[in-house]
């Protein structure tokens, strides 16, 4: 079930099935060029929700030339969560795209993890340099191809 509200859209399902019942509900609207999201979750006694807001740069970032630039970022019952993703075409069939996402926990015990991958492509392969935390650097050569 979803309807229009204060120019959003908000929804709602409900389930349920032989063992247990779940519910979910959201509500999201356009913001600052952007989408904002509120939404929560529950199901078999297990609550859970997410705020989060997304939204492309690239009216910002003219000059850059770059093909895209989109963020996000929120928080839910894990913790706080943000990612960047770009992409330009360098010319004569060669592009780069770079993503990053970032996760920190909630409480004292909480982890802190970044994950992010830069890569160069053009007709005939790639070069891909990814990170993540508590891991070193890999770096990747491969080739692709239409069949």
């Amino acid at each position: 079930l979803a309807t229009p509200v204060a120019g959003g859209t908000a929804a709602v399902v409900a389930e349920r099935d032989a063992t247990s019942m779940g519910v979910e509900g959201a509500y999201y609207a356009p913001l600052a060029g952007g989408m904002a999201n509120v939404s929560f979750s529950q199901k078999d006694g297990v609550s859970g929700y997410d705020v989060s807001y997304k939204r492309s740069l690239k009216d910002l970032v003219k000059r850059s030339g770059a093909e895209s630039v989109d963020t996000a970022f929120g928080i839910d019952q894990n913790g706080a969560y943000a990612g960047v993703k770009a992409a330009k075409n360098l010319g004569r069939s060669a592009k780069a795209s770079y993503d990053a996402t970032a996760r920190m926990g909630l409480g004292e015990d909480s982890e802190r993890h970044l994950k992010q991958n830069l890569r160069l492509s053009n007709k005939l392969g790639y070069a891909e340099l990814s990170h993540n935390t508590g891991e070193g650097p890999r770096y990747r050569l491969g080739y692709e191809f239409d069949a």
